[in-house]
């Protein structure tokens, strides 16, 4: 005598993976990304803003609450900056905020999608990387008051 095969998981199996798909993705997670050591302090990205922490004390606060997300946070030499990448208007561009916290200043305004990478060791520009701008993946500097990139 034959035994009848089992169909019923298989069948269920199909269900609960259709299912699945339609359900919506997980949000992501707030990992702490991009940090950057100036002396205790630390700067770094978490939830889309910039936060600002000290190593002795373990505590942080946060720096920013923009429109969109920053990213690529890098201290001045003398630690009284950060430069940072910010995407409020649809395209990443170069953005200081003093550490002691205030609005952040546009530095570039070429829609560049640009990345900050670091400062001159003067603390007079910001080198930062645009892969669109007009030869791709060359690095750039821009004056910390603002000006075209060179």
């Amino acid at each position: 005598m034959r035994r009848p095969r089992l169909r019923f998981p298989v069948g269920l199996l199909a269900i609960a993976c259709a299912v699945s798909a339609d359900l919506p993705p997980e949000p992501a997670l707030p990992w702490l990304r991009s940090p950057d050591l100036h002396g205790d302090r630390v700067v770094f990205v978490c939830e889309g803003d910039l936060w600002l922490g000290e190593l002795s004390t373990a505590k942080a606060s946060r720096l920013t609450r923009g429109d969109g997300p920053e990213s690529e946070p890098r201290f001045s030499p003398d630690g009284k900056q950060i430069a940072f990448s910010g995407t409020y208007d649809g395209v990443s561009e170069i953005y200081l905020i003093p550490t002691g916290g205030g609005a952040p200043r546009l530095l570039t305004y070429r829609n560049l999608t640009a990345d900050p990478l670091d400062w001159t060791p003067d603390g007079q520009h910001v080198v930062f990387r645009a892969p669109d701008y007009p030869r791709p993946w060359t690095l750039w500097t821009v004056p910390q008051g603002g000006g075209f990139p060179r």
